[in-house]
């Protein structure tokens, strides 16, 4: 007896329910399989980010040093504070005594942060780090450090990185400004990378905290830093970062490109648990559109940015027919600029009573300026802290 008889409708209910469920159970395999896979890259991502963060409690009273990673905190070691300072780059170690004495001998207000480059035990290579003051205990002289290093930013003690001859990862203003001015090619992208809260913020000097800053941009040098293309990073404030290719002469990769990027930042941001504190925007410009000009290129590329960042878009690619929707942004900044000359702003005072003791106790006041495109001066305060940093 033949068991394969499709010509007994029996037998083909028989094999298609069970063929239907043979591939049922490999959809469901395979979708426990890349589960699992996604979370362990998820995990193996935490942890390592967690190996980057070390926490050091000094003790200058017996000149030692306890230290461990965040992701291993039963994990102790204990060095000399001579053996402390040979983990960061000889040209910073005075820099770091100074940070360090004016903080702990002088009692001085010094910034919470300072940038130091890292050395590493074996290979002595240098690594971009920053360290936080997380707490002084002068009764008992133990101060609580927490360095934040970063693999890929460029290290402020070593010189530019070469790739095919040509200078990459971080350079300065004038640098880029020479090899844009230099370039006879009509190829090229500059964009623009802006980071903000989420949360409204009405203080105007809110800025982005420096370590969530340099943990961002970390994740942006990775894509200018010792690779196969040639790429430049202007780098010269908190919260805004400025890559360049030179080389790129296709839309379509220009676009691949920032997706790259939107997509390592935004997981960045998930292992951090930023989701809900910090955002991103990016401004793209074609460098042909401005041939040599790399003033107008830096600016576009700011606008286009400041755009996406207004009407919550993950990137703005700029192009010349889009000129008359960007210019909005430099309508608002020149009506900033307006309402901040003397005798235009009119301010108002009315004053806050205690109705039981009649006494005043304090006043009110209001800014207003009729003819304006803001509703209020706090939403102009709101604008001017998010755009002019």
């Amino acid at each position: 007896m033949d068991i394969w008889n499709f010509n007994d409708y029996r037998f083909v209910i028989f094999f298609a329910i069970s063929l239907a469920l043979l591939v049922l159970a490999g959809i469901v395999i395979a979708t426990f399989i890349i589960s699992r896979k996604q979370e362990y890259t998820f995990e193996k991502n935490i942890k390592k980010e967690a190996n980057t963060i070390v926490v050091y409690v000094v003790d200058f009273k017996n000149s030692s040093v306890l230290f461990f990673n965040r992701s291993a905190i039963h994990v102790k070691n204990k060095i000399t504070l001579s053996q402390f300072y040979l983990r960061f780059n000889s040209t910073d170690v005075e820099k770091l005594k100074e940070w360090l004495y004016a903080i702990c001998v002088e009692n001085r207000t010094v910034d919470d942060f300072i940038e130091v480059d890292m050395v590493t035990s074996k290979s002595k290579n240098n690594y971009y780090s920053l360290l936080k003051k997380l707490k002084y205990d002068q009764s008992t002289g133990y101060l609580h450090l927490e360095s934040h290093l970063m693999k890929y930013t460029s290290p402020t003690n070593v010189g530019p990185h070469k790739t095919k001859g040509v200078e990459s990862g971080h350079v300065t203003q004038e640098t880029m400004k020479e090899m844009v001015e230099k370039q006879k090619s009509l190829s090229g992208y500059t964009f623009c990378i802006r980071f903000f809260y989420i949360r409204n913020q009405i203080v105007s000097d809110d800025k982005i905290d420096k370590v969530i800053a340099a943990s961002l941009k970390n994740v942006i040098y990775r894509f200018c830093v010792k690779t196969k293309t040639p790429r430049q990073i202007v780098d010269e404030t908190n919260s805004e970062i400025i890559p360049f290719d030179l080389t790129l002469n296709d839309k379509e990769k220009a676009l691949k490109l920032v997706a790259n990027i939107s997509h390592e930042l935004r997981k960045k941001i998930s292992i951090a648990g930023y989701n809900d504190t910090v955002g991103f925007a990016i401004g793209v410009v074609d460098n042909a559109q401005y041939y040599q000009d790399y003033s107008t290129m830096i600016r576009t590329s700011q606008q286009a940015c400041i755009y996406a960042q207004q009407h919550e878009l993950a990137s703005y690619f700029y192009t010349r027919s889009n000129k008359l929707i960007l210019s909005e942004t430099g309508k608002y900044s020149q009506e900033i600029t307006r309402l901040l000359k003397p005798g235009v702003l009119k301010y108002s005072f009315r004053a806050i009573v205690d109705a039981s003791s009649g006494n005043t106790i304090g006043f009110f006041n209001y800014v207003n300026e009729p003819i304006s495109p803001f509703k209020n001066f706090m939403e102009m305060s709101k604008y001017s802290a998010k755009v002019h940093r």
